[in-house]
């Protein structure tokens, strides 16, 4: 069995939180950040990650936010998670507020689980908005 959880689900939106009873709220989901001009800094980016097969005890998560040239741009705050067995679903929420985003292209959130990257990059694009024809 392997020391790494796995990902079960993963949403980029503009506010995550966690209501008192501990449902997450996930509101605005988006995969595409879209500016006029860049560099454009985006007021608020939160993210909601699902993982399962986690193992027993304590860890530490958090996530880097990279370019498509691997130079890292910004690191979430560190997320600390108890695991009572392999069989529970364990969900964790970060909210960022202003991420700089520098230019139009392609994005990597990166996330580290007790110091190992997990296998899979989560992909985002970033745009410049589409003139509308005939202005």
């Amino acid at each position: 069995m392997s020391s790494l959880p796995t990902v079960k689900s993963f949403l980029i939106a503009d506010s995550v939180f966690q209501q008192v009873g501990g449902k997450w709220c996930i509101v605005g989901v988006f995969d595409r950040i879209w500016g006029g001009k860049f560099p454009a800094t985006h007021p608020a980016l939160g993210i909601y990650l699902e993982l399962e097969d986690v193992p027993e005890g304590k860890h530490e998560i958090f996530m880097t936010f990279s370019d498509s040239e691997n130079r890292q741009l910004a690191v979430s705050p560190k997320i600390h998670l108890t695991a009572r067995n392999r069989l529970a679903k364990a969900g964790v929420g970060v909210q960022t507020h202003n991420l700089t985003i520098p230019a139009a292209g392609t994005y990597f959130i990166e996330i580290v689980f007790d110091g190992q990257p997990l296998p899979h990059d989560i992909r985002m694009e970033a745009g410049v908005i589409p003139k509308k024809k005939g202005r």
